[in-house]
């Protein structure tokens, strides 16, 4: 995965931790075999971070502390609950509890990680695999709402057709009369092209 350039919002009210976490961040970026270019944005609580996401949202990765100023725990994950959807999440803990954890996951948060395992290598790892699984995630959503679209379309396109006996237009779902080139293409991605068959180019030859 390319980390090169990573804009990393940590939501934590603790200055030691900042520091702490931004040490790590400087002992990455200073190892020769790792290029990378970290920009760290920090936040004291819920409120001031999603300021930051409304003036800044190409934030690849959220680093979350359960226990700030106006949020505890379960009362966090709720309060982050409309981001979840839109930035990998990581929980960074003080205490290692398997409830919240589990209700972490189940929120959508990519991962959950207690601050006393806490070192370089295992942060930058729990960053390539939050962004690598929400970018699945993400690919697998987009996957199923083509394929509803599809099935609407080809649904949309299986029922009875009202075709003029004449001219061959079709009354359209308005109720107005469509040319049958116009209506499969407003109902469909496909484009009509015009041809002529054997059959027809025969009978022109013939008159």
């Amino acid at each position: 995965m390319d980390l090169k350039k990573v804009n990393i919002l940590i939501i934590e009210d603790n200055e030691d931790d900042q520091l702490f976490i931004e040490e790590l961040m400087i002992i990455l970026q200073n190892k020769k075999d790792i290029d990378i270019k970290i920009n760290l944005l920090f936040a004291d609580s819920v409120k001031n971070g999603k300021k930051i996401l409304a003036k800044k949202p190409d934030i690849s990765v959220i680093l979350l502390d359960l226990n700030l100023p106006k949020t505890k725990g379960f009362a966090t994950i709720e309060a982050i609950e409309e981001l979840i959807p839109l930035y990998p999440v990581i929980i960074l803990s003080s205490i290692d509890d398997r409830r919240i954890a589990e209700k972490a996951v189940q929120s959508g948060i990519q991962n959950y990680i207690t601050k006393e395992d806490l070192n370089e290598e295992f942060l930058l790892r729990t960053i390539e695999f939050a962004q690598e699984r929400y970018k699945i995630i993400k690919e697998k959503e987009e996957l199923i709402l083509n394929l509803e679209n599809a099935l609407q379309e080809v649904k949309h396109l299986s029922g009875l057709l009202p075709i003029c006996a004449c001219c061959k237009k079709i009354k359209n779902h308005e109720g107005g009369w469509q040319e049958l080139e116009e209506y499969i293409e407003s109902q469909s991605p496909a484009e009509v092209s015009h041809s002529i068959c054997p059959e027809c180019l025969n009978k022109f030859e013939e008159d």
